[in-house]
């Protein structure tokens, strides 16, 4: 990965990060960053598409059911705040899929 951020070499104060170590955190950082936004991505589809699909195999699908399911399914893997009175908060759905490491994912990500 290229280095994100170039600093200048000039001397450093007494507790500031090195140029080449304070990079690597920036990287580091980064990198989990895109990383759980992937994963949330990831997620966030496989769980949408088990839910359309037990719609369409439901003899009795319900339009309305269905749109709050769908409306209720949520972006993050695990949500900022919690509000047990919320219906979005009282169903997870579990789609065990895979991740680019061949760990499946379990109720909260991987």
């Amino acid at each position: 990965m290229a280095n994100l951020l170039l600093l200048d070499t000039a001397e450093l104060k007494p507790g500031q990060i090195e140029p080449k170590n304070l990079n690597a955190m920036i990287e580091g950082y980064v990198g989990k960053a895109v990383q759980t936004i992937v994963d949330d991505v990831v997620l966030y589809e496989a769980k949408i598409e088990k839910v359309t699909k037990m719609a369409e195999e439901d003899p009795n699908k319900d339009v309305e059911k269905l749109t709050e399911d769908l409306k209720n399914v949520q972006i993050k893997s695990v949500p900022m705040t919690l509000n047990s009175e919320e219906s979005k908060f009282l169903r997870s759905i579990d789609v065990r899929i895979e991740n680019e490491s061949g760990v499946k994912s379990g109720l909260f990500g991987w």
